[in-house]
């Protein structure tokens, strides 16, 4: 994790706080990896990739209207990214929602 952490210091992209997030998320600190996923995309708005993985972890726990929100957002922004499609999918059967 310390270098993910020496990675954003160095330079704060998207990438290096996608890297962050999963160290955070690899090491069960899921609100770190939260503030990590959010300052990458405060860098970078548009990294669908971002929005889907934390989709992700409020789909764990099951947060679906931030999950929706994400996953959403992803689609819009590379509306190519069938993991994002496919994740919307599970949290519509979920909750029941057949859109």
């Amino acid at each position: 994790m310390q270098y993910a952490v020496q990675a954003v210091k160095f330079s704060p992209t998207a990438a290096s706080y996608r890297a962050l997030g999963s160290a955070y998320e690899g090491a069960g600190k899921t609100q770190k990896a939260i503030a990590a996923y959010r300052q990458g995309l405060g860098v970078d708005p548009k990294n669908a990739e971002l929005c889907v993985v934390l989709a992700n972890i409020y789909a764990k726990s099951r947060d679906f209207t931030k999950a929706v929100g994400l996953y959403e957002r992803a689609i819009q922004h590379d509306p190519r990214d069938v993991l994002a499609y496919s994740d919307l999918a599970y949290v519509y059967r979920e909750t029941g929602n057949e859109a």
